[in-house]
């Protein structure tokens, strides 16, 4: 973790920089791309959440599977007793309901 961008009621949100892959001999894949980009990691705390876990499986399953512009783009996830962790983009600019 790079640094920690927020806490809320249902987790913390850290920065985080993707890990870079070996070297490969047929030049780098488009995930070797994207590696050492800026991430976030929401970790979500399994027991403040108002969803079932079916519920959330259903929404991370979706969220990963879009792809548009305009929607931050979630790459996976990982899942303990405790807590959910979402990798996602990084999105900068301040707060949304600022900006609106």
């Amino acid at each position: 973790f790079l640094k920690k961008m927020g806490q809320g009621t249902y987790g913390i949100v850290w920065q985080v920089r993707q890990k870079l892959p070996g070297n490969g001999a047929s030049g780098p894949s488009t995930r070797e791309k994207r590696a050492g980009a800026l991430r976030v990691v929401k970790k979500l705390k399994k027991q403040n959440s108002n969803v079932t876990p079916k519920m959330m499986q259903a929404e991370i399953d979706m969220l990963i599977k879009l792809n548009h512009p305009h929607i931050i783009k979630v790459y996976e996830y990982y899942e303990d007793f405790e807590y959910v962790s979402i990798v996602q983009d990084l999105c900068e600019g301040g707060e949304l309901l600022e900006t609106i």
